[in-house]
This record gives structure tokens, sequence and C-alpha cells, in this order.
């Protein structure tokens, strides 16, 4: 029985051979290898960039650390390309490398994973080629399918063990997602939630639910800071159009992570951890407003740091 099979009672191997094909006959939608030379073009003075992985589709993976992250200042990691159908995620971090890293690597030190799924970015789909979903499959053992994308990237943070201070993990909900909700259903077996049609129709976040009151209230003091500084640019969702069955506080979803979840592996590695999702189909949005925004959350949540820790 193959990993695929184990994981998922939906589509059979045939099917996911059969959505992969149509997938690529419909052509990529954007090009890594613009990813690849920003990230070459990154200064080597300030810059030091590991390529940590190749995958089985010959896409280079890489992670970018700025300053030394055993000098004493708060060690930031930010993650994008998760899920590659949420390009702004990936657009941002190199932005932010290029634009935003130079001026506060005197304050903290900075990891930086753009892509964790290029073969998605490219062909703009949630899924990676085996059509997983990496955001479901951050963990080991005989209940999560071992997909590479996932299993690089563990390899890479366990390898390389560092207190980080902050992580943020950079996403989109795109109206697009009500399609790809019942695309879900059917490719993984599941019953549609009740709530499948809703979009919050602005920015939120994910913040991880911790075991004391006091835990909580940082998390809120912490997405409250990201708030901040994304309102400037980004509209704010409306607390009643936020994900059913969550603790919603303005913006902020705190829920439990459950194991697989990016969040709940970052929960690991970092005492503060953020799951931005952009709406990039509000009237008031657009692609470069979308990068803009996840810059937006990562400066703020970057403001809460500075004021707690330095």
């Amino acid at each position: 029985m193959s990993a695929v099979e184990k994981f998922s009672k939906g589509w059979d191997d045939a099917q996911i051979s059969a959505w992969r094909e149509d997938v690529m006959v419909s052509g990529k939608k954007r090009d890594y290898e613009v990813i690849k030379s920003q990230v070459a073009a990154l200064p080597a003075n300030t810059n030091t960039v590991e390529t940590y992985a190749t995958t089985s589709d010959g896409y280079p993976l890489y992670r970018i650390t700025v300053g030394d992250v055993n000098n004493g200042n708060p060690n930031i990691l930010i993650v994008g390309g998760v899920h590659g159908y949420e390009p702004s995620g990936v657009e941002a971090s190199v932005k932010f490398l290029q634009e935003e890293a130079p001026k506060l690597s005197q304050e903290f030190n900075f990891v930086v994973y753009p892509c964790i799924t290029p073969w998605a970015y490219e062909f703009d789909q949630r899924w990676n080629s085996q059509a997983q979903d990496p955001n479901r499959l951050f963990a080991r053992g005989d209940k999560f399918a071992d997909i590479e994308e996932c299993r690089y990237f563990m390899d890479s943070m366990e390898l390389n063990t560092i207190p980080f201070t902050a992580a943020f993990d950079l996403h989109e909900t795109p109206d697009s997602d009500r399609k790809l909700r019942v695309l879900r259903s059917e490719r993984f077996g599941t019953p549609l939630a009740p709530d499948y049609l809703e979009i919050p129709q602005g920015f939120y976040m994910m913040l991880t639910k911790r075991d004391t009151a006091g835990e909580n209230a940082e998390q809120l003091l912490f997405g409250q800071a990201i708030l901040d500084e994304v309102k400037k640019i980004s509209p704010i969702a409306p607390e009643a159009t936020m994900l059913e069955g969550k603790v919603n506080y303005g913006g902020v979803i705190l829920a439990p992570a459950s194991e697989g979840l990016t969040r709940h592996y970052l929960g690991k590695h970092a005492g503060l951890v953020a799951v931005t999702e952009v709406y990039p189909d509000h009237k008031d949005m657009s692609p470069e407003k979308s990068i803009d925004t996840q810059i937006a959350a990562v400066k703020g949540g970057l403001n809460y740091v500075r004021n707690l820790y330095i």
C-alpha cells in the first residue's frame, strides 16, 4: 500500500495521475526561474544562501540566512509557498530579503524559506505534484503521507536547530477556495464543512491557542501588533465573516493547532507563530498590495518582538 493510499480514501493513484496530467497540460502560470534569479542576486556578504534540497521535479529549495543566529539578537523565521497558489507569500519573502532585511539586520537575524513547493507555485496549485496538501503533512509517522517538500523542510529545520523568537507562515485565502474545497472533499474522501462557501473578506491570521491565559494574552498582543501594520494597506476581515467554530478577536483566530499543520510544527521551534491569510480578491487589493500586506504583517510582528525583547 502506498503512502497516498494509506493517507486517503479518496482518489486512487490513477485519478491522481490524471489530475497531475491535466494540471501540466494547462501550463505554468508563473516561473520559478524568477525566484531563482532573485535569490542568486542577493548580496553574498549579507545573505547566506543554502540549497537545502532539490525536489524530484528538479526544483532547488532555498534557505537564506541573514545575520548570525548565535549573536543574541532575536531569530525570526519566515516561510513562504507552503501552498503554491498563494504567490504573495513567496514573492513577499524575496522582497523582504531584498528591501527590509538589510535595514533590520542590526536588530534581528532572519532565516527565510521563500518557497516550500515550487512545482505548485509554477502551476498555481494548493497541492504538490502528488495531490497532497503540504499544510497537513508537516509531521512524521504512519498516519502522515511522507511527501518530500515537508520532509526536506523538517530535515533542514532539525539539522540546524535554532531557537526562534517568532515565525511567520505566509498564506492567502482567495475566492477560488470555494471550488477547491469541493475538489478537496473528492480527492480525500472527506465531507464538506458546513461553512465551505465562506471566505473571509479581508486579512486575518491564525495564532495558536496555548496552555495558559498569560500565553494566550501574549499571542493576542502579537496579533494586534501585526494588524496595526496590516490595516495600513489591507482591509481586515469583519469578524462575522471569519471561519466558523473558532474564537475570533477582530482579525485574529486563536485556535489549537493539530499535528501536521505548519503552525503546529513551527510552534516547536518558535514562541510566537503567525499564519497570515491575505484576501487577494478584495476590490481594494492588487498583487502588489498582497505582497506588501505580507511584509507589513512581518514588520508588525517585529514591532512587538522589538518592544518586548530588544
